[in-house]
C-alpha cells in the first residue's frame, strides 16, 4: 500500500514545523516595520545606538542611565562638582543635613526628605520664605522623575534637606558642612547641592505673573508664538527677520544681591535713550510674548534669575552679564564665545553694553556669520529649549542627582523609628509623613509667606 504525505508522521512534523517557521519569519518582519512605542527608537529596540530626538523624546521622563547619558552628555557637571567636593571632605554626616534655625535676616524654609524604597517622605519641616509654593513644585518634579522609572526601587535611599531661600548658604553668616539641596548657589558656596528650580514644574506665580502656568504648557505656547513668527516671516527669510530688533528688558528695578545691588538700575540707566533699548521696569510684557524680540537681556536677582530659563526658549539672543554671580543646574553649558557660542555676553556693570548691541544690531539681517545675533539664538534653542531643558533632561537630572548624592552619603537613611502609643507600649512606625499625605494638609496654591518673622520648626525626626 502506498502512504500518502499526510499519513507519514515525519512529514506531518515537516509541515508543522515549516508553518510555524514562516509565521515567525512573517512576525519578524512585520515587527520590524511598525512604528517604534512613543518615546522609544526601533534602532535602540534591535541593539543598534539611540540617538535623542526632540520632538518625539522631550517628554519622555522614563529615558534609561544609558539614554540620558547618550542624550545629555554634559548635563552633569554641577553635580559631579558637588559630589567631588564632599567626597574630598569624607562624605556627608546626618548632623549636616539637620534643619537650621534662627536664619538671619530672611528666614529659610527648609524641609527634610527621605527617599526610600522608591518613595517620598517627609520628615522634617520649618516655616520660612516661600514655602508651600517651592516646595511643592520642586518636589513635585523630584516625585514624576522617580516615578517615571520601571522601578523606582531600584533608586538609592537618600535623606537630605531642601532650602527654598534663593541664596541657600549666604556669605553673611555661612556655616561650614552646610549641606543642602537649592535652586542655585553662590559661585563661592561649595558645599550646596544645586537641582533644577521649581520653575521646571510651575512658575508660582502663575498667569498674574509673567503668564507662565505648568512648565510644559508654557513651552507649548512658546512653540505657538514661534511658529506664527515663522509663518510671518516667511519671505523675509524666517523668524528671526520680523522679530522687534531691540533688546527687551522688564523687571523690579530695585533688586539686587550684595554683588551687584544696583545691577538692575544701572541696566536701565545703560540702556536710556539708546536706538536698540527697549528696556523699562513697567509696560509689563508676558513672557512667552519675550519671543517677538530679537534680544533678550537677563540679570540676576536676590541670588540667580530664574528669567533665564524662560529667555532660553525663544529662538531670540540672550544678553547676559558675565560671569554671574550665581549658578544654576544648567548654567555649565553656557558657552559664552567660540563656534558653540549660546548667549551674547556683556561686562557685568553694562560698561560695554551700548557697543556690543550696536554692533550686534548693526549687522546685516542674512549675515552667514556663525557667531551672528540669529546664529547665536539658534544654537541656544538647540541647546536649551530642546535639549537641557526639556522635561527630559531634568527627571535624569533629578535621577543623578539621587545617585550621586548617595555616593557621598556616609550614612543610611532609616524609615522606622520606635514610638511610645498612649498605652505605654512601644512599636515600630514610619518616620514622617508620605508625599503624597503631605501635599494635601495644606492649600498647595498658598501665597509665599515672605514676611515670615519666624523660624518655627513644625517637626523634625
Amino acid at each position: 500500500m502506498i502512504r500518502t504525505w499526510q499519513s507519514t508522521p515525519r512529514r506531518r512534523w515537516y509541515i508543522t514545523g515549516g508553518t510555524v517557521f514562516l509565521l515567525l519569519l512573517s512576525y519578524y518582519f512585520s515587527v520590524r516595520g511598525q512604528k517604534a512605542a512613543p518615546g522609544v527608537d526601533s534602532a535602540w529596540t534591535h541593539g543598534s545606538s539611540w540617538t535623542f530626538d526632540s520632538e518625539r523624546d522631550q517628554r519622555n521622563l522614563g529615558l534609561s542611565d544609558e539614554q540620558c547619558d547618550a542624550a545629555f552628555p554634559g548635563l552633569y557637571a554641577e553635580l559631579e562638582r558637588a559630589r567631588d567636593f564632599h567626597a574630598s571632605r569624607g562624605g556627608i554626616n546626618t548632623s549636616q543635613i539637620a534643619i537650621w534655625l534662627n536664619e538671619p535676616p530672611r528666614t529659610h524654609a527648609q524641609v527634610r526628605v527621605l527617599l526610600y524604597n522608591g518613595n517620598l517622605h517627609i520628615v522634617g519641616d520649618k516655616l520660612g520664605f516661600a514655602r508651600r509654593e517651592r516646595v511643592g513644585s520642586a518636589l513635585s518634579n523630584l516625585y514624576r522623575a522617580i516615578s517615571a522609572v520601571p522601578d523606582p526601587r531600584q533608586l538609592p535611599n537618600i535623606e537630605f534637606t531642601l532650602d527654598t531661600l534663593d541664596d541657600p548658604n549666604p556669605r553673611t553668616g555661612r556655616r561650614p558642612g552646610r549641606t543642602v539641596w537649592a535652586w542655585d548657589r553662590h559661585t563661592s558656596d561649595e558645599e550646596t547641592w544645586v537641582m533644577p528650580d521649581f520653575d521646571g514644574w510651575s512658575y508660582a506665580g502663575g498667569s498674574v505673573k509673567g503668564g507662565v502656568t505648568a512648565y510644559n504648557s508654557f513651552r507649548d505656547q512658546i512653540a505657538e508664538v514661534e511658529d506664527a513668527l515663522e509663518k510671518e516671516g516667511e519671505e523675509a527669510g524666517g523668524a528671526w527677520e520680523v522679530k522687534t530688533p531691540k533688546a527687551l528688558w522688564r523687571g523690579t528695578i530695585d533688586l539686587g544681591n550684595s554683588n551687584a545691588p544696583h545691577m538692575r538700575a544701572d541696566l536701565v540707566k545703560a540702556a536710556e535713550g539708546k536706538s536698540w533699548s527697549d528696556v523699562r521696569g513697567e509696560h509689563f510684557v508676558k513672557q512667552v510674548d519675550h519671543c517677538r524680540w530679537q534680544y533678550l537681556i537677563h540679570t540676576e536677582g536676590f541670588a540667580w534669575g530664574g528669567r533665564l530659563r524662560y529667555l532660553t526658549h525663544c529662538n531670540s539672543a540672550a544678553v547676559i552679564p558675565w560671569p554671574l554671580h550665581f549658578v544654576a543646574h544648567f548654567y555649565p553649558l553656557l558657552q559664552p564665545s567660540g563656534p558653540e557660542q549660546n548667549f551674547i555676553p556683556v561686562q557685568n556693570d553694562w560698561s560695554d553694553l551700548d557697543a556690543t548691541m550696536t554692533s550686534y544690531t548693526s549687522e546685516s539681517p542674512t549675515s552667514s556669520n556663525p557667531n551672528s545675533a540669529k546664529a547665536i539664538a539658534a544654537r541656544s534653542v538647540a541647546m536649551f529649549r530642546d535639549r537641557y531643558l526639556t522635561p527630559a533632561a531634568e527627571a535624569c537630572y533629578l535621577r543623578r542627582m539621587v545617585r550621586l548624592y548617595a555616593e557621598v552619603q556616609n550614612f543610611e537613611p532609616q524609615l522606622w523609628k520606635t514610638a511610645k502609643s498612649e498605652d505605654g507600649t512601644t512599636a515600630k512606625v514610619p518616620r514622617g509623613y508620605d508625599w503624597e499625605w503631605y501635599m494635601f494638609q495644606e492649600p498647595c496654591h498658598a501665597p509665599p509667606d515672605e514676611d515670615a518673622k519666624t523660624s518655627d520648626l513644625i517637626f523634625e525626626e
